[in-house]
């Protein structure tokens, strides 16, 4: 026999479940549409927040703050946030490959974390620090004296390109790491128009200049690497450097025209590039079209690719 009582108990009970989901669902919703009311806003207030720190960047300058780290078992004094809580995609690739080469050439060094990698276990390892940055290769220069990395070590303030002796806007601001041809690119120096006209020079003229014919050369240069490739052919044809590239694709150099690029240098010059996420040869830009950064190993075609960079994955931390 149904219990009357029971039911209405029931149907109370399930009327109040089904009020309560709807309408924490409605508040939901309601929140969702104050977030992406609010949304413009709260980008415009980032966006603002950021300019005022580039103009303010702009018109006083940056002061080199440094401190005491520890990196790879030794004590340093370096400027303040050179090291990342986590590893750079590129980090242990980057320190598995210089530990192999003697003669290093670092391409859009900044304040020279790459060359301290490179050297720490082996101070007088000879390395070519070149940078448009003014401000970031004076910084490097102290990064690596002032704990006795110094020896053996050059510094030239250029943008290396396709031609010497033009000159190029290099929008940046301090010491900023992202410095960059494309203003797109280094967004907040894009924000002020903060740039200076700096002079290219051509990688094929900087190893005649100092002699020097690297077999390690680390290429940094935010989204200009078919430009430093275009003024390495006679460098190229020695077959003899290994090329680091870190690969980028801003709008006004998309990931598919840069790599498409950089596949051509290679046909013409007679390298191979490898997609080092992967660990395999890339053959086409598809391969790479949906990233907005990676990291591109180019060997003389007759090198094969490294056994050891097998056992590295990207953004592993060093060991």
């Amino acid at each position: 026999m149904i219990n009357n009582k029971l039911v209405s108990a029931a149907k109370i009970h399930c009327h109040k479940q089904i009020y309560h989901y709807f309408h924490a669902k409605e508040l939901r919703i309601s929140i969702l549409w104050v977030n992406m009311l609010l949304l413009p806003y709260i980008i415009d207030f980032v966006n603002l927040r950021k300019l005022i720190s580039a103009y303010r960047l702009k018109l006083f300058g940056q002061k080199p703050k440094f401190e005491q780290v520890h990196l790879l078992g030794k004590e340093m004094m370096l400027y303040t946030g050179i090291i990342n809580k986590k590893a750079d995609k590129d980090d242990a690739w980057w320190y598995a490959l210089s530990q192999r080469y003697e003669q290093i050439f670092d391409i859009g060094a900044n304040v020279g974390y790459s060359a301290i990698l490179a050297c720490i276990h082996n101070p007088d390892k000879s390395i070519l620090l070149v940078d448009p940055n003014t401000d970031a290769i004076a910084v490097a220069k102290t990064n690596l004296e002032i704990n006795g990395l110094g020896k053996n070590k050059q510094y030239i303030n250029a943008f290396v390109s396709d031609s010497s002796g033009a000159h190029v806007k290099f929008f940046t601001l301090g010491t900023g790491s992202a410095g960059s041809m494309y203003s797109s690119h280094a967004d907040s120096a894009g924000m002020v128009n903060a740039y200076s006209m700096v002079e290219t020079m051509m990688l094929d003229d900087i190893v005649d200049m100092t002699g020097i014919t690297p077999d390690l050369i680390k290429v940094d240069v935010e989204a200009a690497e078919s430009f430093v490739l275009g003024g390495a052919t006679k460098l190229a044809t020695q077959q003899v450097s290994v090329f680091l590239i870190e690969m980028h694709g801003p709008e006004e150099m998309p990931m598919v025209k840069n790599a498409g690029l950089i596949l051509e240098w290679c046909r013409t010059n007679s390298y191979k590039a490898y997609y080092m996420k992967d660990h395999v040869e890339l053959t086409s830009v598809e391969q790479i079209a949906h990233r907005g950064r990676c990291h591109l190993l180019l060997l003389p075609v007759n090198v094969a690719y490294p056994e050891y960079l097998n056992r590295i994955n990207e953004g592993d931390e060093i060991e």
